[in-house]
């Protein structure tokens, strides 16, 4: 059984990855084919570069508690929370972590004499960063991307939220930050992007039973799922389905709003894909 590093402070869980919170970043721990014989683990990290010693608070406390054994260091009745924010992880600027609507996303809040400049984030373990059309952040990874949403920059004047135009900047070795407009810096700025484009679900009602094994995204933003189902799956018209178990392979739109199409793939037999 794997063990947590001693420098993790915090975990969870989103779009299919575990994400360690610590210090001075965050690693992020992707596995696919799991419990299979050939189950590969992708764990790459992300560098707050020339931050400060923050100090890791919590916030809302959620109903009911979790527990993690990992040997030496079970962890018993632990409390969830909604938010973790590193304070003063840059001068006078603090991070939010939290989920809205099972998506992590982060938020940079930065007080008067922040600069925005001074926010610099490494990506350690991944191929290569892009910003794409949509001014998305595109991380490449063995596994395939992960991508971060646009971000959006506003503040608050006069009890009313005033966007303020802001894009990712790219640095050399896997490295980023944000390029914004002009400001008022007398007032506090808000930096929200979201660290996972979308999740959903996938299946039918009763006791359809389904493991994802891999996935990809094309040039276009079409993700395909392979895995293996068992039941009774929503599959293109003329699919065929043969033994208990099946192969499944499926296609859906980039925004994740619904399947283009669905195959079984296999012969009387248990499949897998």
């Amino acid at each position: 059984m794997g063990q947590w590093d001693p420098k993790v402070r915090m975990q969870t869980s989103s779009g299919g990855r575990n994400i360690y919170f610590m210090d001075k970043g965050l690693s992020f721990a992707i596995t696919k084919n799991r419990f299979q014989e050939d189950e590969q683990t992708l764990v790459y990290n992300l560098e707050f570069e020339n931050s400060n010693e923050a100090k890791m608070e919590t916030k809302g406390s959620v109903a009911g508690k979790c527990s993690n054994l990992i040997g030496s260091r079970d962890l018993i009745d632990v409390k969830e929370h909604q938010e973790l924010v590193y304070s003063n992880i840059y001068f006078n600027t603090d991070l939010h972590y939290y989920f809205n609507q099972d998506l992590i996303e982060y938020d940079y809040i930065l007080k008067p004499g922040a600069q925005v400049s001074a926010i610099k984030m490494h990506y350690e373990g991944v191929q290569t960063l892009k910003i794409n059309t949509k001014g998305d952040l595109e991380v490449s990874t063995e596994f395939g991307l992960h991508i971060e949403k646009k971000p959006v920059a506003y503040q608050m004047i006069n009890g009313k939220k005033k966007f303020i135009n802001v894009t990712y900047k790219l640095y050399k070795n896997n490295s980023f930050g944000f390029d914004i407009a002009n400001y008022d810096v007398t007032k506090e700025l808000i930096i929200d992007p979201v660290i996972l484009d979308w999740s959903t679900y996938v299946g039918a009602a009763g006791s359809t039973q389904c493991w994802i094994n891999d996935m990809v995204v094309d040039q276009q933003g079409f993700v395909y799922v392979a895995g293996k189902c068992q039941g009774s799956f929503p599959i293109t018209v003329g699919s065929y389905k043969g033994g208990i178990y099946d192969g499944l392979v499926m296609k859906l739109q980039p925004n994740g709003s619904g399947m283009v199409w669905a195959t079984y793939i296999g012969g009387n037999a248990n499949d897998n894909c």
